[in-house]
């Protein structure tokens, strides 16, 4: 029948097996689950890594927050371009809703960076800011990008 031998790898193979088929390729990208996205950081890194040119937009438009976003393309010793890169940041203002009163940190603005080519765009990362709806926008463009590089290694 089955020799000591064989029967120890046949052991050996199927205690292994389960963790080997658990294992899947890390894919950048985010997920949501339960109204919150969840991001793959060290898929995010090895892309940022490999990306060459990025490419930069603020919503609303304004001119300070945009060269604000070219001064972060550049510290990450990336190219900026206008149209198309390998990545696109988007820095967003958040909505005010509702009253506001007493200290409470609210979402200010969201930074996504979104992969792949124009038409085809996928989330990557995402981070976001909180703070006192107090905050004029420049301050909040600045903690937001300090928050961004402070969380690259």
């Amino acid at each position: 029948m089955f020799s000591r031998s064989k029967v120890l790898c046949l052991c050996i193979v199927f205690s292994i097996a389960p963790a080997l088929l658990s294992q899947t390729a890390s894919t950048p990208g985010c997920t949501v689950e339960e109204n919150y996205y969840h991001c793959n950081q060290a898929a995010f890194l090895a892309t940022l890594n490999e990306t060459r040119t990025i490419a930069f937009e603020s919503r609303p438009f304004d001119q300070a927050t945009t060269n604000s976003l070219g001064k972060l393309v550049r510290t990450l010793n990336k190219t900026a371009v206008t149209n198309s890169g390998d990545l696109t940041l988007v820095l967003i203002k958040s909505q005010a809703e509702g009253i506001f009163f007493g200290p409470s940190d609210r979402q200010l603005a969201s930074l996504l960076v979104y992969s792949g080519n124009p038409q085809k765009k996928r989330l990557i990362w995402i981070e976001t800011f909180k703070g006192e709806p107090d905050l004029v926008w420049p301050i909040v463009v600045f903690d937001i990008i300090r928050q961004f590089k402070t969380n690259l290694p």
